[in-house]
């Protein structure tokens, strides 16, 4: 089966033409960056943002502040997996000028020509990420920025604390049978890597024999399943109303619980927690790629960035940790950003191949 990568590829080349005009391509081959916007200078935003952004990534205060600050108006289509970014975007038709990339498809996006090279001049925030977030490989060609890092979690197990007492901080608490019918987990791929690590194994290079043995695990743990969530809403008002007590989560949830009452609590897998690093990045033929530099910057904005770890992101941004009270920069690690170190970062996959396992697991 063919890779993701090549995949991808092949549609680079296809559309090469438009790729390089969109880019500013010269005769050497070379690419300006997004929207031939060089220099300091600040630039000009013209027309509407249409950005793709995760859930709490844009909340109605945080767009009003946006429009009222740049005089620009914003349209925010929201999503709940990186394939449903991909297809909006492989077809280079200019529809979205800014895009969230995790570091599982962020190196993809770049070497298939899907996303422009950034001026970061353009971002004068950007100097405020955390040291250990800057330059990082997942965002950068021949050195050279292609996405500009805004959030990171580790994605913990969640758990009701007046259901389950004392569980042992392991995936495997997520296979234990007198959970039947009270677990749930992410609606993705990425779900296989949780069998992965309960198994030992290197989640993103599993060899046919192990992908195997993964596929029969998460099939057998599929019977104590109450339902595989699609979104973060979807999994909070699982987790409210009681039909769920252990799953895969991400720290927006876990906010969310919290505020509405929810005893909920989390955990850090002994095997290696799970996690990500995501980015902004404008697409080729983005057709307000100005309008973008705003909000990427804005995103790391005491004003903007605020908003977003109130939801329960972690900003990586010293500026948005400064700005935040110390129990929410606890509560999110931003006031000890090593603790990315920790994290199992999720890493690129053949994913129609780990995609055919997924659609095993589910249909099994």
């Amino acid at each position: 089966m063919k890779s993701f990568n090549r995949l991808m590829a092949l549609a680079a080349v296809v559309t090469v033409t438009v790729v390089l005009s969109a880019c500013g391509g010269g005769d050497d081959g070379t690419t300006t960056v997004a929207g031939g916007i060089t220099g300091s200078e600040p630039c000009t935003p013209e027309g509407t943002l249409n950005a793709i952004l995760w859930e709490g990534y844009a909340s109605e205060k945080s767009i009003k502040g946006f429009e009222d600050k740049y005089g620009i108006d914003v349209n925010v289509t929201s999503i709940a997996t990186n394939d449903e970014v991909f297809a909006k975007i492989r077809n280079k038709n200019g529809q979205f000028d800014l895009i969230p990339a995790t570091t599982d498809v962020s190196k993809q996006y770049i070497d298939s020509g899907l996303v422009q090279e950034l001026n970061l001049e353009q971002v004068p925030r950007s100097e405020s990420i955390f040291a250990g977030f800057q330059d990082l490989p997942q965002s950068q060609k021949d050195g050279k920025p292609y996405g500009v890092t805004h959030t990171w979690s580790a994605d913990p197990i969640l758990y009701n604390a007046d259901v389950v007492k004392d569980p042992p901080s392991t995936y495997k608490l997520l296979f234990d049978e007198q959970y039947k019918g009270k677990v749930a987990l992410y609606d993705e791929l990425g779900s296989l890597w949780v069998g992965a690590l309960a198994l030992g194994y290197d989640p993103f290079n599993l060899t046919e024999d192990e992908m195997n043995e993964v596929v029969d695990k998460m099939t057998e743990q599929k019977s104590l399943v109450r339902k595989y969530w699609s979104s973060g809403d979807d999994l909070i008002k699982l987790m409210a109303s009681g039909e769920v007590d252990v799953a895969t989560g991400w720290n927006y949830v876990y906010t969310e619980l919290k505020s509405q009452g929810v005893n909920v609590k989390r955990l850090v897998p002994e095997e290696g927690n799970l996690g990500w690093v995501d980015f902004l990045m404008i697409p080729v033929n983005a057709e307000n790629p100005c309008a973008a530099y705003k909000w990427m910057d804005w995103a790391l904005s005491p004003e903007g960035g605020s908003e977003t770890a109130k939801a329960g992101w972690s900003v990586a941004s010293q500026e948005v940790a400064d700005a935040i009270s110390p129990e929410l920069a606890e509560d999110l690690h931003m006031d000890d950003p090593a603790f990315v170190d920790e994290i199992v970062l999720w890493d690129a996959v053949d994913r129609p191949t780990y995609q055919d396992a997924w659609n095993q697991v589910k249909n099994g």
